[in-house]
């Protein structure tokens, strides 16, 4: 039991060490830049999605008990996220530009690639699905 809280807190401070700003910060927007976009929730932008894959590595680096106990600590872990993100509020970090009061970020003083960028990194909290 113990093990699906400790992967789910990890997953969740990766994804946040990969936020504008901290530390993997400036990783995540070169990463965005690179990766295609089916890779983007595993890898760094949905701690649901990246549960699975750093959760299964954590798992068998630190605990190792076998697949069945895999699969009951990971899959709980993927849950707990999902929680977590629904939680989460919505309206944290709004789509405005922080550096001046109630001004919408604008998309033509800005590349395509730089506009991509922003509002994925400055303006992200958890990805949550609607369903």
């Amino acid at each position: 039991m113990k093990e699906i809280f400790i992967i789910s807190l990890i997953v969740f401070a990766i994804w946040y060490c990969f936020l504008e700003g901290e530390i993997f910060g400036k990783v995540g927007a070169w990463l965005s830049r690179t990766l295609p976009d089916w890779a983007h929730s595993p890898v760094y932008e949905c701690p649901v999605c990246m549960t699975f894959y750093y959760g299964t590595a954590i798992y068998w680096l630190a605990f190792g008990y076998g697949v069945k106990d895999w699969l009951l600590t990971v899959i709980p872990a993927m849950g707990l996220n999902v929680v977590i993100t629904r939680l989460w509020p919505k309206d944290e970090i709004s789509l405005t530009d922080k550096t001046t009061e109630h001004k919408d970020i604008s998309k033509p003083d800005k590349t395509d690639e730089e506009w991509r960028v922003q509002t994925i990194y400055k303006n992200r909290v958890p990805r949550i699905y609607e369903y």
